[in-house]
């Protein structure tokens, strides 16, 4: 069931895409599987969107510097390391919180170095 603007009421049966246009299909034509597979992507840039954001606030909060120059920061770290401004963001917030992965101690080391500041050392 949708809302009067055409968004999905959460917590509500929808209706499987039907093969023959009636309720539920699908106006784009897609199959079920390609809206399965675009959620999963949706789903995903949500996700990457709010580590980046997390790892922004630390940055910034770090370093004392704007949010704008906190994701500037970032991205230098992932152009010097060659890695994934997403991966980065993962490694700075894993540390922040304290359960970063063993096999993120290289990339980890580096990324602190281009950072500026101790990722295992938290803000008094």
């Amino acid at each position: 069931m949708t809302t009067t603007e055409g968004r999905v009421r959460p917590g509500v049966e929808h209706a499987q895409a039907a093969p023959d246009g009636g309720p539920g299909a699908d106006p784009g034509g897609r199959s079920a599987e390609q809206l399965r597979d675009e959620i999963a992507q949706l789903h995903e840039a949500v996700i990457s969107r709010t580590v980046l954001g997390q790892a922004t606030g630390i940055v910034a909060a770090r370093r004392q510097v704007s949010t704008g120059t906190a994701w500037q920061i970032l991205c230098r770290a992932s152009t010097d390391t060659n890695t994934k401004v997403r991966r980065v963001a993962e490694v700075v917030v894993s540390s922040h919180d304290g359960d970063r992965p063993a096999e993120d101690e290289a990339i980890a080391g580096r990324i602190a170095s281009i950072l500026g500041f101790d990722l295992d050392r938290h803000l008094p």
